[in-house]
């Protein structure tokens, strides 16, 4: 199950009928919710891969410009092969978090540009949702977010439920 879960900064070949699912929102400052989603996803698809942008710990020598373009070569990737899930996890204020910094900052520009792949090509996959404490815990923009994807995706669902999403992610790649 291993080689099929993806993680920074290595690149893995991957055949273009592997079915490939990024896993974006926010790392610092929320729980890992990406290790126990991929883990849950790898279980329930054999012939899926799992790209987790998270790091189980900054190496000395981290580099952000790689670990930017990691993750934007392999959200590319995933919506051509199988999909970008994003989870609004609600911010944690008892985990390290750089001051100043908009909560979920990253996630949000790559939204955009998922939204905007999604609205080009319409068979690109995206399941968006947020944990029912991600705004009234300092989040912000999900008002926004749900706006724009409306005009960018009309009718696409937003999940307030990790677990309901994972579901509906098995359930849109059981033909993958």
């Amino acid at each position: 199950m291993s080689e099929r879960l993806l993680l920074p900064p290595r690149y893995h070949e991957i055949d273009d009928d592997t079915p490939l699912i990024f896993l974006a929102g926010p790392i610092q400052g929320a729980e890992d919710w990406q290790t126990p989603t991929a883990e849950n996803l790898l279980a329930h698809n054999d012939r899926l891969a799992v790209a987790s942008p998270r790091l189980h710990r900054k190496e000395a020598d981290f580099n952000k410009q790689a670990q930017v373009f990691w993750e934007l070569d392999h959200i590319w990737r995933a919506s051509r092969l199988g999909g970008v899930a994003f989870w609004w996890a609600a911010q944690n204020h008892s985990l390290p978090y750089k001051e100043g910094r908009s909560y979920g900052q990253t996630s949000r520009f790559e939204l955009g540009a998922i939204s905007m792949a999604q609205k080009i090509d319409p068979e690109v996959r995206a399941w968006i949702g947020y944990d029912p404490a991600y705004t009234p815990g300092g989040g912000g923009s999900q008002e926004y977010a749900e706006l724009m994807r409306e005009w960018f995706v009309p009718g696409d669902e937003i999940f307030t439920s990790l677990d309901d999403m994972i579901e509906a992610i098995k359930t849109d790649t059981a033909d993958l």
